[in-house]
């Protein structure tokens, strides 16, 4: 493999773990959150009595883009996969 294709292919591995931690740590506070919802929903009925309010889910607003990005940097694993698989013959496209 070229010296270019292992730069890649290591700049993906780290991004990969970058994306794995944050992902890791939106999933832990939206849990956390999630834990606490019927404490948030006795405080607001306390403080405004008479409103009723359904907190409903509640989403990281990093979740979304570390998703999309998730994504992302799947189909480009993909692609090296395939780089990978045709440079040694193994499959030939």
């Amino acid at each position: 493999m070229s010296r270019i294709f292992r730069i890649i292919v290591l700049v993906l591995v780290v991004a990969t773990v970058i994306l794995a931690i944050a992902i890791a740590y939106v999933r832990g506070v939206m849990e956390g959150v999630r834990s606490q919802q019927w404490r948030i929903k006795e405080l607001i009925e306390e403080l405004h009595p008479g409103i009723i309010v359904d907190p409903g889910l509640v989403t990281h607003p990093l979740y979304p883009p570390l998703m999309s990005t998730f994504l992302l940097l799947g189909a480009c694993w993909i692609v090296i996969a395939i780089k990978a698989l045709t440079k040694k013959w193994i499959v030939q496209i």
